[in-house]
């Protein structure tokens, strides 16, 4: 009796130590179950939050805080008008709502042209509507475009009262109240008139897109867009174009135009005046080709041409002729307070470009597509205040300098102003690259093998080299 009563007292405590270890890994093992379940809850909160922002993005429906919201005009009367101008501003007057990253870049274009072209111009406007519909972001609902283009021709004969065709601006069917996200793509050539057809016109918050500013202050620097004129050769462009080399030409500098007097030039205007004394400048030292009448004035430049503008001189084949002997070319700015820029300033510039002449751009302060053009490389930028320097200036110019003004030239006139295509699918670029959208993917095609294009070697010819 007494060896199992001591065996029982001995066993007493081990069975203890048991039960409690037993008890121990019972709790942790609950304790671990229900720290599982609480971090389950706590991912699936996190999961659904993650969902409901992303069916928030997906219809675009993220409300921005109140210190982040972007402000807007309120009132018709604050827009852009002849009246009362406020320049607009991409973060202001464009509406990146309706352009979400979820969606591609869209456009939508209207078929009804704003005014109609003539039978004298090669292009045709539906062949330009169709150019926006090629860019690979047309859409034909416009419930779902981010951007709406219109188009209008910059004629003469189709000047109109302005509140007849700011009506029909304001009718466009996705107008609205204030035009946003519209751009106004005003064409012109070398034959256009020195002025606008949208002077005066209530644009509201609508991009333009023009060759001309007119008056100066009536352009929103980094919103509106600044187009080169589009040329009107018949002839293959390819064939214009005059060698590059060599670097030494003809005549050192170049200048044909004719002034349009302004009885108050203002600050910056290059008048006939201070050509004359660049010309005297060089006389006996340098052979120049400078005329300050024109012979022949180019079509419709004397009737649509503004005080203190420069026309052009000629047809653009007889321009060429003229500027590819030529190593510089003068580009100067009417000036005054109400000339603002014209197609000729433009057209001088792209001509330079395609004959290799260096353009020399005297006090013209907003060039063609110069938002993503370095025009310094291709080019001297001079301002009007250095015009008695000028000289000292083009003679600092190296032939090493020259030869990459012309390769630049040529790159910027080949990439950006060969055609009316290549003009439209710049502007389109623009606007995209402002929203933030990346571009259309690059279309697969099939290239040629450059290597081992040949075919393969026969059997017969390999044994006789195993031989």
């Amino acid at each position: 009796m007494g060896k199992p009563l001591r065996l029982l007292v001995t066993c007493v405590p081990a069975s203890i130590v048991l039960i409690a270890l037993f008890v121990y890994a019972t709790r942790s093992r609950f304790t671990g179950e229900v720290t599982r379940i609480d971090n389950n809850q706590d991912q699936r909160k996190v999961d659904e939050h993650d969902v409901q922002e992303g069916v928030a993005l997906e219809t675009n429906s993220i409300a921005l805080e109140g210190s982040l919201m972007v402000p807007s005009h309120s009132g018709k009367d604050d827009l852009r008008s002849n009246s009362t101008w406020n320049p607009c501003t991409f973060d202001i007057c464009f509406n990146l709502e309706k352009c979400p990253f979820t969606h591609p870049f869209a456009t939508y274009v209207y078929d009804d042209l704003l005014t109609s072209s003539s039978n004298e111009n090669p292009f045709s406007p539906q062949l330009l509507v169709d150019v926006l519909k090629e860019t690979g972001s047309y859409t034909s609902d416009p419930t779902k475009a981010c951007v709406f283009f219109s188009i209008l021709w910059n004629r003469e004969s189709e000047r109109e009262n302005v509140g007849h065709l700011e009506k029909k601006i304001h009718s466009l069917a996705q107008w609205g109240a204030y035009g946003e996200n519209h751009v106004l793509v005003e064409l012109s050539t070398d034959q256009s008139p020195g002025r606008s057809m949208l002077e005066g016109v209530s644009t509201g918050k609508a991009i333009i897109a023009r060759s001309v500013i007119s008056p100066a202050k009536l352009f929103s620097t980094g919103f509106d867009i600044l187009l080169p004129p589009l040329r009107t050769a018949e002839a293959d462009s390819m064939d214009l174009l005059s060698p590059l080399l060599p670097v030494s030409r003809e005549t050192f500098i170049h200048f044909h135009g004719e002034h349009c007097p302004h009885q108050h030039p203002g600050p910056g205007a290059i008048t006939p005046e201070h050509i004359r004394s660049l010309q005297q400048l060089l006389k006996g030292k340098e052979r120049v080709d400078i005329q300050l009448q024109c012979q022949q004035p180019a079509t419709g430049k004397t009737k649509g041409a503004k005080e203190g503008q420069w026309m052009l001189c000629g047809d653009q084949k007889s321009r060429l002729e003229l500027c590819s002997k030529s190593m510089f070319s003068l580009v100067p700015s009417p000036g005054g307070p109400n000339a603002g820029t014209g197609v000729g300033i433009y057209t001088r510039l792209i001509e330079s470009l395609m004959c290799g002449s260096i353009p020399v751009v005297v006090g013209v302060g907003v060039l063609p597509f110069d938002e993503v053009i370095d025009w310094s490389r291709a080019g001297l930028i001079v301002p009007s205040g250095r015009y008695s320097d000028i000289l000292h200036i083009l003679r600092s110019v190296s032939s090493g300098d020259i030869q990459n003004f012309r390769l630049k030239g040529r790159h910027l006139w080949y990439t950006y102003f060969s055609s009316p295509l290549r003009v439209v699918q710049i502007a389109v670029a623009i606007v995209r690259s402002r929203t933030l959208h990346p571009p259309p993917p690059a279309p697969h095609f099939l290239g040629k093998q450059l290597l081992y294009s040949c075919p393969p070697p026969q059997a017969d010819y390999l044994s006789f080299l195993h031989q």
